[in-house]
């Protein structure tokens, strides 16, 4: 858990985290990311948060994707990702 950085930090390790995964466990990439939630402690970072999803995308389409508030999340994050990807 990250909860003592930024909220664009802890969502730029989960994207590191999901890169990660999906390369380890499929030898997938971003380009194979199907959809992507993003749940926030504090929707009105959902600006910042779309700097770093831009960024991190920017050489792809970006998939489609849902921004959620919610009141917390484990572990005190401020961002977590439920992310459907799959091999065409």
């Amino acid at each position: 858990m990250l909860s003592d950085r930024s909220i664009e930090e802890q969502f730029s390790t989960a994207l590191d985290n999901l890169e990660s995964a999906l390369a380890d466990n499929r030898n997938a990439t971003f380009g194979d990311v199907m959809k992507l939630e993003i749940q926030l402690t504090e929707p009105s970072a959902a600006e910042a948060i779309d700097h770093v999803y831009e960024s991190r995308f920017d050489d792809i389409e970006l998939p489609p994707r849902t921004v959620v508030g919610v009141c917390s999340l484990p572990g005190g994050a401020d961002v977590q990702l439920d992310v459907i990807a799959a091999e065409e």
